[in-house]
């Protein structure tokens, strides 16, 4: 299928979040929601200002890719804009990536750590992907690349993670705090598209990771992993059943009790069933039904 092309209105804001107006949507060059490389590209280019997308307010689309999407973005420089007349709200649980000011102090921390580490900035940093999961910039400095990654507080164990796995192949840290952190560049293309060889090797090396830190359970709680045991599971689930109750319709209470009802019995038979030993498929039974899978299409 041939995603829509996308199209993306700025509603401005100044870094202590003073609403400055909003600019008329331009076209961006890939249809990506959380890609906001092209998004900054094409204000500056459009309208010769620099902005810092900070997220998504409206989109024209149920889901992407493609369509008119409304982002809210930071800008420092004096702008023509246009009047806006959207009112801007604020949830105590968004991401400080996400609210004006966020990301400079993200930056202001990256560059603090750079120079630690005698690592001089060569160009300014690039905005490249913002959306709930995460805030990605690329960094130049000498002699290579930097990324400065921050993640929402329940990611928070990343970075403490990433650096206990070092000498496997994960990204080398070069320093974190919380859910920021600083990572060096793993060069080659970002296999957005990848094909099933490459598919089967990232399953392969995920797998291979899992089965080293299996039996460390309680050395990655102590990092600050999600416990998804099944007590712990089992207990979460039917809080969040509980919690939402009176936001579903009354068929879906319904079935949803009597999901979380038997969840005890669904996951003694996953345990049970670790005992008896896995089925095996054969390879290209395996690739074909991990190709048709929801996975094989995140980026």
């Amino acid at each position: 299928m041939v995603a829509k092309p996308r199209t993306a209105e700025l509603v401005l804001v100044r870094p202590d979040g003073s609403p400055v107006g909003s600019l008329p949507a331009v076209p961006v060059a890939t249809p990506w929601w959380q890609d906001v490389e092209p998004v900054v590209r094409a204000a500056r280019d459009c309208y010769g200002v620099n902005v810092i997308v900070l997220r998504l307010l409206d989109a024209e689309l149920d889901r992407p890719p493609g369509g008119r999407v409304t982002y809210l973005a930071e800008v420092a420089q004096p702008v023509r804009a246009l009047p806006s007349t959207g009112v801007l709200d604020d949830q105590p649980q968004r991401h400080s990536f996400a609210r004006p000011g966020g990301p400079s102090a993200d930056l202001a921390w990256a560059r603090a750590l750079l120079v630690e580490r005698g690592l001089r900035p060569t160009t300014p940093p690039t905005q490249v992907r913002t959306w709930n999961l995460s805030s990605l910039w690329r960094v130049p400095v000498e002699g290579q690349t930097a990324w400065l990654k921050v993640v929402p507080h329940f990611f928070a164990h990343e970075g403490d993670l990433l650096a206990r796995m070092a000498g496997s192949r994960v990204p080398t840290v070069l320093g974190h705090d919380g859910g920021r952190m600083l990572l060096a560049e793993i060069a080659g293309a970002d296999l957005y598209a990848a094909q099933l060889p490459q598919l089967e090797e990232m399953v392969s090396l995920l797998v291979d990771l899992q089965r080293v830190w299996g039996d460390r359970v309680e050395e990655l709680l102590a990092l600050g992993l999600p416990d998804f045991r099944a007590p712990a599971l089992g207990a979460a689930i039917a809080n969040v059943v509980d919690w939402t109750r009176d936001e579903t319709s009354a068929e879906d209470r319904v079935t949803l009790t009597d999901f979380v009802r038997g969840l005890p019995r669904r996951l003694d038979a996953v345990a049970a069933a670790r005992h008896i030993g896995p089925r095996r498929l054969p390879p290209r039974q395996f690739s074909r039904r991990w190709a048709r899978s929801d996975i094989a299409g995140l980026g």
